[in-house]
């Protein structure tokens, strides 16, 4: 059985969990970023063409602003997961995009007149790669951010034990400012050697590029960035 460290933050990290215990592995987590509410401008831009939304968190902090948006105008959401919480939230023109916000740009630009206006709705950070793709074919986009990640500081002691104990199979990294964290926490518990017969898995070539900064035991990575692709990657270790 392996044993598989999760490091997503808790909204998210429950479900990755429960996949993996029906694949047989044990799961533990150990949150690595944590959502916190951001402000938002008291009123939001008028004449857009549309959202895009590239996290179901997203809707865990739009309520506030319901009121000011336009439900009837599309919404470009990243996966099925995201299209689905868009729906609940009371959205009716829907399109969803496979993979990851760069993918997402594709079928923007496929589907969009140019001169078309999108309010991104998201945390601060943003992947720069869905605003080029955007920029460069004329389609304005407005990030208005709802929440903000922040690091998280410590890390349980049952999985500090476990580290120790090179009780850990896999670690799963799904952004790059998770594996940032995390090497610098295992670095501040001393615990950076013990990853060296651990394998990474990440779910972009960004990623991987991050974790290579400590020595693994193996670094793999997802066909696609999606939570499936990982949990498909993770089957063939």
């Amino acid at each position: 059985m392996k044993t598989v460290l999760i490091t997503r933050p808790d909204d998210f990290a429950d479900e990755t969990a429960h996949t993996l215990k029906e694949m047989g592995c044990e799961a533990m987590c150990a949150p690595m970023l944590s959502a916190q509410a951001q402000d938002c401008p008291a009123e939001l831009p008028e004449k857009q063409t549309g959202y895009i939304i590239t996290s179901r968190r997203t809707f865990s902090f739009l309520t506030p602003y319901k009121d000011q948006i336009d439900l009837t105008k599309p919404v470009y959401c990243v996966g099925e997961k995201t299209a689905s919480a868009a729906r609940d939230f009371g959205f009716l023109s829907i399109v969803a995009g496979m993979g990851g916000s760069a993918e997402l740009a594709e079928v923007i630009q496929n589907n969009e007149k140019r001169k078309a206006a999108f309010i991104h709705f998201g945390g601060q950070h943003v992947n720069a790669d869905m605003y080029e793709v955007l920029q460069n074919v004329h389609i304005d986009v407005h990030h208005i951010p709802v929440y903000t990640m922040k690091n998280c500081d410590e890390i349980d002691k049952a999985v500090l034990k476990a580290l120790k104990d090179d009780m850990i199979d896999v670690v799963m990294f799904f952004s790059a400012r998770t594996v940032k964290n995390f090497n610098r926490l295992v670095t501040a518990y001393g615990v950076e050697k013990n990853v060296k017969r651990i394998t990474a898995l990440c779910i972009s070539d960004r990623v991987a590029e991050c974790v290579d900064q400590i020595k693994w035991g193996d670094i793999k990575t997802a066909d696609d960035p999606s939570h499936v692709a990982m949990i498909k990657a993770l089957s063939k270790l």
